[in-house]
Formats: C-alpha cells, structure tokens, sequence
C-alpha cells in the first residue's frame, strides 16, 4: 500500500502566542509603547508579505484559553516561515509571551480524487492552483481552524481505505464544513 501522489502548495504556519501579563507589567510604560509599535509595524509587514515573493499572513486575537494571538503564515517555503518565527521573537513584545502551541502544515491535493483521465494535468486547473495557494479572506472578524491529520501509521492509516470510502469521507466533511 502507497500513499496516493500529491500536489504541494504552500505550507502554512499557525503560531499562537500567550502574554505572559506578569512579564508586560513589568515592562516601563514606555516600553510597552515601543513593543506595541515594533510589533504593529512588523505584523504590516507579514501582511503585506514583504519578506518572500508571494504568499499570505494574518492575525488574529484568540478567544477561549489556548491563546491570545494567532498568526496565521502562508509561504512557498518552510525557511521563510522559521524567518517569521525568528522576526517575531526578536520583538520586544515576544520577552512577554510564550509559545504553547503551533502548527506547521503543507497544503496539499491528492491525486485520488482526479477525474479519470485529468491525473497528469490537474496541477493546471485555476481550482487545484487556488487551493494550494488559498486567500486568506481580509478583514475577517473571526477565523476557525482544526489541524486535520491523515494519518499514515499503523492502523489508523487514511490510505488503508478504498479511495471511494475516502472520497465520500472528505465529501462529507466538506459538507459539515
């Protein structure tokens, strides 16, 4: 058993940060000035994404414990995500948060789901093209995302399943989604 062939697009970075509010206490007024400043300027610059030729960045301020930010990166290439981490972690901002959490993930089409005879040419459909290199919706108010894992260990192994049963599987989520 092979895993079906895939088309990769970006990958994207899901990096959540909490303020440790103790610490932003600490921090002088004018500090606290000065880290919301560096920190509004460099979030511009993700979203504008003046560090690579193309992809997306947004954040987001988190409800509910896990977080209370989360910036969501879209890049061609893994080594321009661990520049962003590295970007905000130089911030003065970033002495008063932790990281509990992250997300690295490629976004990816299989192949499974082709039409019968479009398998060598999907990589040219403008829809294939559109969900590896997905928008990111601007000015969203709230945003609602999952790490979503096929698996391919052991016996909870995604492609151990008929390819039918995989795509009445994905059918259905993306119904319920």
């Amino acid at each position: 058993m092979t895993a079906p062939e895939t088309l990769e697009g970006w990958f994207a970075l899901h990096d959540m940060r909490v303020l440790d509010r103790a610490a932003w206490q600490r921090l002088t007024s004018a500090e606290r000035e000065k880290a919301i400043a560096e920190v509004t300027d460099l979030l511009a610059a993700f979203e504008r994404v003046d560090d690579a030729d193309e992809g997306r960045s947004v954040t987001y301020a988190v409800a509910g414990h896990k977080a209370d930010l989360m910036m969501v990166h879209l890049r061609p290439d893994v080594a321009d995500l661990q520049e962003l981490e590295r970007a905000f972690d130089r911030t003065l901002l970033a002495t008063a948060m932790s990281r509990p959490t992250s997300y690295l993930s490629v976004i990816e089409v299989s192949r499974h789901g082709a039409p019968e005879g479009s398998a060598t040419n999907i990589e040219q459909s403008p829809y294939i093209q559109a969900r590896l290199r997905p928008e990111i919706p601007e000015h969203s108010r709230y945003v609602c995302f999952y790490p979503m894992n096929k698996r391919r260990l052991l016996d909870d192994n995604w492609y151990s399943l008929p390819p039918e049963d995989r795509m009445e599987l994905m059918r259905a989520h993306g119904r319920t989604g």
